[in-house]
């Protein structure tokens, strides 16, 4: 169900010590949602970051990415996950 006034499902995601994704489910305005690698920028300076729903996806496949090829390789594709808003 949609929610009115421009807010959406989200995801407030941070980095545990080991480096694991752990998420919360809630909902927040879409101007407070960042980008997949955003998200990843703030979570590795040791914040958190709202994302929404349907980037999450998209973010999990950029920390699969990241720890595959190296935070080098991370920065050059993290374009190819971003869904334009409509």
């Amino acid at each position: 169900m949609a929610i009115a006034g421009g807010v959406t499902t989200a995801y407030r995601c941070w980095l545990d010590d080991d480096g694991e994704l752990l998420v919360a489910r809630t909902s927040a305005p879409r101007s407070q949602c960042v980008s997949p690698a955003v998200a990843i920028e703030q979570m590795r300076a040791g914040d958190g970051a709202m994302l929404a729903g349907r980037y999450m996806a998209a973010l999990r496949a950029l920390l699969a990415r990241e720890r595959d090829d190296g935070p080098a390789r991370m920065n050059e594709v993290a374009n190819e996950h971003i869904v334009e808003d409509e």
